[in-house]
């Protein structure tokens, strides 16, 4: 019977290798000309980041207090999208501060 934790670690797995498969299928097209650098640059940081959620789990600080009433966060979750969102919003002109 698969845990939770199984689970969790075989969907980590098919999320690295969609992001490799993703990665060379961008980098592709932009050899091509037909994209442009931003598609590869989220692929290869949400595969970097779904793989030290899945190598160093428990390993690397996975949560962090805020603020001073103690609120933890944890900060894997939020790390790839902290990291892509800039690149995403570029194109529409936003750029991040």
């Amino acid at each position: 019977m698969s845990t939770i934790k199984d689970v969790s670690i075989a969907t980590q797995w098919a999320y690295i290798a969609s992001a490799a498969l993703s990665t060379c299928w961008f980098a592709w097209h932009r050899l091509a000309g037909r994209c442009k650098w931003e598609p590869v640059a989220v692929s290869v940081l949400g595969g970097t980041v779904a793989t030290v959620r899945l190598c160093f789990e428990g390993s690397v600080i996975v949560n962090f207090d805020v603020a001073q009433n103690g609120r933890a966060v944890p900060w894997l979750r939020y790390v790839g999208l902290l990291i892509t969102l800039p690149v995403l919003m570029q194109p529409y002109g936003i750029s991040s501060p």
